[in-house]
């Protein structure tokens, strides 16, 4: 006889990890009570299992907070702070923590006049420090701890360059580093020791200033780094700006880690977008997702660059870090209101464009027809643009009947067959998966 088994014969370790996936920091007390109401099991395992407690969100209040750090017990703890509200929990907060490993959190809201938070001081076993949504201060001893795990510092608007350094030179087991959206300005002495940090497997650095970002990559010696993330807005300055600017001669111990992660990642993914004032958003995110998620991109640049040659210099600069048997790589190019031909075959002749996802504006908004698909319908004596392009998606608004017919004139041309023998057909680009998506 076939026998069922329901989720109260599941081992219990698998059972306490289904609960604390259910949870969410912005509702914690909730979600447990939620639990504890559906049978006499289930709330004996909430109550006496202190993993489901580990996670304390201090919008409960102090109260609450008090009786999750005891149930708790001995176990690391993540304590979120969600809006600059939380920050005025009485600083006694600290008398209650005793953790081997704990660490601290704080996301939420934008203010307009940054918020201080609690004295992180006072919680000398703070291993994991994230503050990201909250643009707030850290007092002057905020930074003073040492071995950190784990540091992620977005929108912390008093840090200095010099506190960072501190704590990078007395956290050699660092293995998660983000910095971002931050005045950090690099010290007066830039001639810093490096720092090496071997256990460094993340380093994300989020729109700081160009200089910052390049003092960092110069300064940080991560060999084992697996996971690189860089944006920055780059002024009007001249065509090589990654390679003059951010990427310079002081940051090439970094070169074999770029040539490694360049050479890596199932998608590589280059999305262009236009933007006012002639500057373009240039994205490079190498990743084994199917999504756009920087959260799993193994590299990931985000670039806001000013003209075409400065995206070809980009894409040079790219190129030189692999090794010279390594052929072009195939990449995934998304645009978005996107009309530049000459950059669409630069890309195409350093790289091997294989996916071409193309947004149009209306009719009304746009050049028609759009000089790309004008493009790619016309055979050269060179041969047909974007010979090797495997799936093209193409998206647009209802009003864009031109763009339409335009895009369907393309794809007769390239791939229906002529009646003009055979001859002809042996010059047909490859046949294409064609997807035409219409946005309501």
């Amino acid at each position: 006889m076939e026998q069922h088994i329901g989720i109260q014969d599941l081992p219990i370790e698998l059972l306490l990890s289904i609960f604390r996936l259910s949870f969410d920091i912005t509702s914690l007390r909730q979600d447990r009570h939620r639990l504890s109401l559906v049978c006499h099991s289930w709330r004996d395992i909430v109550q006496e299992s202190a993993y489901l407690w580990t996670e304390i969100s201090a919008h409960d209040g102090i109260q609450y907070l008090e009786k999750s750090l005891a149930q708790s017990k001995d176990l690391p703890i993540d304590i979120y702070y969600l809006s600059s509200a939380d920050f005025e929990l009485p600083t006694r907060l600290s008398e209650f923590v005793d953790k081997g490993e704990s660490s601290q959190r704080a996301s939420g809201v934008a203010e307009a006049n940054p918020p201080q938070l609690p004295d992180i001081s006072a919680f000398p076993k703070l291993r994991r420090l994230e503050i990201d949504g909250i643009p707030c201060k850290i007092s002057p001893r905020g930074l003073e701890l040492h071995n950190f795990l784990s540091l992620n510092l977005m929108d912390v608007v008093n840090v200095s360059a010099e506190q960072l350094l501190d704590v990078l030179r007395n956290s050699p087991y660092l293995e998660g580093l983000e910095l971002g959206r931050s005045p950090v300005a690099c010290p007066a002495h830039t001639s810093t020791t490096p720092i090496h940090l071997p256990h460094l497997t993340t380093l994300h650095l989020i729109f700081m200033p160009i200089p910052t970002s390049n003092f960092f990559l110069s300064t940080i010696h991560a060999p084992n780094c697996s996971e690189l993330s860089i944006s920055s807005i780059f002024p009007k300055l001249p065509d090589d700006v990654v390679r003059d600017f951010l990427f310079t001669s002081s940051t090439n111990h970094f070169a074999p880690i770029l040539r490694t992660l360049l050479a890596r990642g199932r998608h590589k993914d280059i999305d262009i977008t236009n933007e006012r004032a002639g500057q373009m958003e240039f994205h490079l995110q190498f990743h084994d997702q199917d999504c756009d998620d920087p959260t799993h991109a193994i590299i990931r640049f985000q670039f806001t660059l000013n003209s075409v040659r400065q995206i070809e210099e980009t894409v040079n600069w790219l190129g030189d870090h692999f090794q010279r048997d390594v052929p072009k790589i195939s990449v995934r190019l998304f645009t978005d209101g996107f009309e530049d031909v000459q950059l669409m075959d630069i890309l195409d002749f350093h790289m091997t464009i294989t996916h071409l996802g193309l947004w149009v504006p209306s009719d009304l908004e746009a050049t028609i027809p759009n000089p790309i698909l004008a493009h790619m319908s016309q055979h050269t004596a060179s041969g047909w643009p974007l010979p090797n392009l495997e799936v093209f998606v193409y998206e647009a608004p209802e009003d864009s009947e031109s763009q339409d017919e335009a895009m369907l004139d393309m794809l007769r041309r390239r791939y229906l067959s002529s009646p003009e023998g055979p001859d002809n057909e042996q010059i047909r680009p490859r046949p294409i998966e064609r997807q035409l998506r219409r946005i309501p």
